[in-house]
C-alpha cells in the first residue's frame, strides 16, 4: 500500500540518550541543557511529529570518533542546532535551540528556551511568534496545529477532470 508510506513516518520517537551523552554535550558546547529539556531527553532522544522536530543526540555522533550514519534514522542534532543553526535566528543569542517546525511551505520556525525558562517559537528574522511557560504548554498547543497543517498538506488534490465546469450542469 504505497499511499500509507508517508504516514509511516509522520510520528517518530527516539529511545532516550545515555546519560553520559548529556554530560558530554555540555562539556563540548559549554552550555547546560535546561532542566525542562533534560527531563524530556530522559524520556526520548528527540522526535519528529507531523513537521515538528525536537532535537536530540544522534547515537552515531556520540562515539569518541563520530561517524555520521545515513543508513539509520536519527534525531536532528542538538549540538549542531546550538553551535550553528541558532545563528540563523536574529536576536536568539543566549537562547537554547531545541527544535523547530514547518511554518509555511517555504519557512520553518525555531523553538528556543530562554535563560528564564520561557519557551518560544521564532522566525529567522527574529519575530517571536508565541511564548509558553513550559514545554508541556508548547507541545499541547503546537502538536494539534502541526498535525492539522500536515493533514492539509497531504490532502489529495482532485484530478482536474472531476472539477465542475462553471455554469454547466453535470
Amino acid at each position: 500500500m504505497p499511499w500509507v508510506g508517508p504516514e509511516a513516518f509522520a510520528f517518530v520517537l527516539y529511545p532516550p540518550p545515555r546519560p553520559a551523552w548529556l554530560a558530554a554535550f555540555e562539556r563540548r558546547t559549554g552550555r547546560p541543557i535546561p532542566d525542562a529539556l533534560r527531563i524530556v531527553l530522559a524520556a526520548l532522544n528527540g522526535c519528529f511529529a507531523f513537521g515538528l522536530a525536537l532535537y536530540g543526540l544522534p547515537p552515531s555522533l556520540q562515539e569518541s570518533a563520530p561517524r555520521p550514519d545515513d543508513r539509520t534514522l536519527q534525531p536532528l542534532d542538538l549540538e549542531a542546532a546550538n553551535r550553528n543553526w541558532a545563528r540563523e535566528y536574529r536576536d536568539a543569542d543566549g537562547e537554547f535551540h531545541f527544535g523547530g517546525c514547518t511554518w509555511t511551505p517555504t519557512e520553518n520556525v525555531g523553538y528556543f528556551c530562554t535563560a528564564t525558562g520561557q519557551f518560544r517559537s521564532r522566525r529567522k528574522e527574529g519575530e517571536v511568534l508565541r511564548e509558553w511557560r513550559s514545554i508541556h504548554d508548547l507541545l499541547a498547543e503546537e502538536l494539534p496545529s502541526v498535525e492539522a497543517r500536515d493533514r492539509e498538506r497531504r490532502r489529495p488534490t482532485p484530478p482536474p477532470w472531476t472539477a465542475a465546469r462553471g455554469g454547466e450542469d453535470q
